[in-house]
């Protein structure tokens, strides 16, 4: 979901948050069957036959008990669905029904969002420090405000409703929406990254967006203006952290390959969102400033970076010019969000050949994945 090989959220928060079973079930099953793939390349023909029935058999009986929790479980309760909502939408994922996805996405938000108010309601109540309760409500928050961001990308008529949801009080800390001079670990960039695109979201799908003949507000320009200032400062601090790890050379390591994946993967987010929030700042000046396509004049970029998360994930080099190749080993930890920003790029470029070259990667991420078929 973020992006990691492996996930605090999930082999640390989920279990430790889960009050039902069918929802621990679920997690464990989809666990045995993500490292069941992972360590595919180094079973033997017999041990990976029964170690893929075997897995298969309880997922699918795990899945299908989580999806009877969902529909018959109360709203009300509180970390228990918006959990069971995010497991459930990483299935529907890696199914590739997008839209049953959303659905289970738009549950867990409804969840949230009634979640927030008692929290709200509740805060005169107790003392200064933050409750479990909230700490809790502000971690799931973030995991579907990351989710929200990839919803977006994909449906263009969708407005997020948790990039301050997850904050809880916008109004109090958006100017303290900090961005650090330096980040200690890539986790620590990724969560600064997710607020950032969240709020820019918010905005650019907003009733302030541009209309045609319509002149944007100047107090929203100014917004806008804030938020680039704000993406300058984080790629700044991202390439600090990268002067200073060693990880960032030439990987060799597994562990390394994953941190690639991760850097690349969040430079490509900015730079998609940059390029936005650039396009939106319909102004006669900043037009010359930025050009008549941000897109365009990024686009060596925004094809670059996911080349890199692509082939650090797999053995078999993919690029955008092989126009055929075998499939790869299926890696579902390797999902990274690449395709709905490469859709959103083939859309809004108006150079053919860019054009060309991001279906082309979304191709090669569809092998990637094991969702490939050649007459499609």
């Amino acid at each position: 979901m973020f992006g990691w090989m492996i996930s605090d959220f999930w082999t640390h928060f989920v279990p430790h948050r889960c009050r039902r079973s069918v929802v621990l079930k679920a997690l464990v099953a989809f666990g045995k069957l993500h490292r069941n793939f992972v360590e595919h390349a180094e079973l033997t023909e017999d041990e990976r036959c029964r170690t893929t029935s075997e897995a298969m058999a309880s997922y699918f009986a795990a899945i299908t008990e989580l999806r009877r929790y969902t529909i018959a479980e109360s709203m009300l309760v509180k970390a228990d669905v918006p959990l069971a909502c995010l497991i459930l939408i990483c299935c529907e994922l890696l199914g590739g029904t997008c839209d049953d996805a959303i659905a289970h996405l738009d549950k867990g938000t409804a969840v949230l969002c009634t979640w927030a108010q008692e929290i709200e309601a509740s805060e005169s109540r107790r003392s200064t420090n933050r409750s479990q309760e909230e700490l809790d409500f502000a971690k799931i928050g973030e995991a579907f405000a990351a989710l929200e961001i990839h919803a977006v990308a994909y449906n263009d008529a969708r407005v997020p409703v948790l990039g301050d949801l997850c904050l809880l009080k916008p109004s109090r800390v958006q100017h303290k929406l900090l961005v650090s001079e330096s980040f200690s670990s890539p986790r620590e960039a990724q969560s600064s990254l997710v607020r950032l695109v969240s709020i820019a979201l918010q905005d650019l799908t907003s009733t302030n967006q541009c209309v045609t003949n319509i002149e944007v507000p100047q107090v929203v320009l100014a917004q806008r203006e804030s938020l680039l200032a704000k993406y300058s400062r984080w790629l700044f601090a991202l390439s600090d952290l990268e002067s200073r790890e060693a990880v960032w050379s030439p990987a060799t390591s597994r562990s390394a390959r994953g941190q690639q994946r991760i850097v690349a993967a969040m430079r490509l987010q900015h730079l998609t969102l940059q390029c936005l929030l650039e396009q939106s700042l319909d102004d006669p000046d900043r037009k010359v400033q930025y050009g008549s396509s941000s897109f365009d004049k990024h686009a060596k970029y925004l094809l670059h970076w996911p080349e890199i998360a692509i082939n650090t994930s797999s053995s078999q080099p993919v690029n955008r010019y092989a126009s055929s190749c075998k499939p790869l080993r299926r890696t579902f930890s390797d999902d990274l969000g690449l395709s709905p920003l490469l859709r959103l790029l083939a859309f809004k470029t108006k150079d053919v050949s860019t054009q060309d070259d991001a279906v082309a990667l979304l191709s090669g991420i569809s092998r990637l994945q094991g969702w490939f078929d050649p007459k499609s």
